[in-house]
């Protein structure tokens, strides 16, 4: 059994486009630990050997030396006042977040597609298994039609009517068999996995009541708060803001801890075979003084990249608002549907009882039964349909109002009770 949250649980693992977008993240993401360590002491140190030939000429006399001079050193320096590298490790905090926000919207897109893989995949099922019954029905009219006509009971045109019926019906079957397979394979390439059974709504319609879609503008609050577009959105305008800082930075000095720790033997050809160890503690500061015109130039650059930050934060909290009222109007409109398809499927399963009835009572004709049960195949068809359309809007709205999670499919799931067999493709 392939429920929702486990499909999407297998999509999460198993979906290259989401997996190359958690390894991009990963990636990416260093930039923080490399903006700290800019914050932090440099420490290195120095080893050196060093084998000298030396030759004294005075006068006509020369004099050969050989000898070996060493060298180590360990340096420290500590930022004490670097504003550009302090405001550069904010920056990286503030494109981590961004990086997460664009990683919950690729989590997001995968969590909607596939739950519309999975309502399709359902939608197609009952299309196909309603286009088979209504094949079946309208083959069965087309023969009690057939056998009629000798007996009075059908005319000529009536039995070929029936006939081309059926064999539409059977190009219909044909037709929603394809769309079946591509569905279940569309999903399948997802999951990692065959589908064989899923679970469905029930057909009364009223298990989805629970999920009726409350107040736009609630919905709209929590989009304009929560969701992962409008959080990258504005993730970005803050890594600008810092870019800024960064820029600005350029005008301000610097100051360094430095610190040092020397040995040396033989360092010069005075001093063979002495050792000399120096320990030395200071600052320096470095002042910018004049650099061309540079420093300005990039502060213009990072607040024009401000503006145009802030510019499509304000079209992304326009266009989610836009989503939300879309799909909640969805929502609406399927729901007030369901109930009209849910009677509908009802009064047809009445008519067939009746139909039924009057056969056995003999005020009716087989050819009647027929008719009813076409008419309900196909108000169970609408009714699937309508359902997967409800459910697909419902979770594109919690997506966009940044709700929708392994942990909160549940509260979809709770409709899909009805186990349904997906037939497997045909040889």
């Amino acid at each position: 059994m392939l429920t929702l949250s486990r499909a999407v649980e297998r999509a999460l693992a198993h979906e290259a486009r989401y997996l190359a977008a958690e390894a991009s993240f990963r990636a990416e993401r260093e930039v923080l630990e490399q903006a700290r360590s800019r914050l932090l002491p440099e420490v290195s140190a120095n080893l050196g050997r060093t084998h000298n030939d030396l030759t004294a000429v005075v006068g006509d006399t020369a004099a050969q030396t050989s000898y070996i001079s060493a060298g180590n050193s360990i340096s420290l320096r500590q930022p004490l006042y670097r504003p550009e590298r302090w405001a550069s490790y904010q920056q990286a905090k503030a494109e981590v977040a961004r990086l997460e926000a664009v990683l919950a919207t690729a989590r997001n897109r995968l969590h909607v597609s596939v739950a519309s893989a999975y309502l399709e995949l359902l939608r197609a099922a009952a299309e196909w298994q309603a286009l088979q019954a209504q094949q079946a029905a309208l083959a069965g009219q087309a023969a009690a039609a057939a056998r009629g006509v000798p007996l009075g009971l059908a005319s000529a045109s009536e039995r070929e009517e029936r006939a081309a019926q059926a064999e539409l019906a059977a190009l219909r079957a044909l037709q929603a068999e394809a769309r079946l397979t591509e569905r279940r394979r569309e999903l399948e390439n997802m999951v990692g996995e065959p589908v064989t059974r899923l679970l469905a709504a029930e057909e009364d319609g009223e298990s989805l009541s629970r999920l009726a879609a409350g107040e736009l503008r609630d919905w709209q609050d929590r989009a304009a708060e929560a969701a992962p577009e409008v959080r990258a959105a504005r993730a970005a305008v803050e890594v600008a803001r810092e870019g800024v800082r960064v820029a600005s930075a350029g005008h301000k000095p610097t100051l360094d801890l430095v610190a040092a720790r020397t040995k040396s033997r033989s360092e010069t050809f005075t001093a063979i075979d002495q050792t000399f160890y120096n320990s030395s503690v200071g600052v320096q500061l470095n002042v910018p003084l004049y650099g061309g015109g540079r420093t300005e130039s990039t502060i213009r650059q990072a607040v024009a990249r401000q503006e145009r930050s802030e510019a499509e934060l304000q079209a992304a909290l326009r266009d989610t608002a836009v989503l939300v009222e879309r799909e909640h109007m969805t929502v609406r409109q399927a729901a007030q549907r369901l109930r009209a398809h849910a009677a509908l499927v009802r009064s047809a399963r009445q008519g067939v009882q009746a139909a039924r009835q009057g056969v056995a009572r003999g005020t009716h004709a087989q050819l009647e039964v027929l008719e009813a049960q076409g008419r309900l195949q196909a108000a169970q068809q609408e009714h699937a349909a309508t359902v997967a359309e409800l459910l697909a809007a419902r979770v594109r709205l919690q997506g966009l109002a940044g709700e929708l999670s392994v942990q909160a499919l549940p509260e979809v799931e709770r409709v899909l009770v009805r186990t349904v067999l997906v037939p497997p493709p045909t040889r």
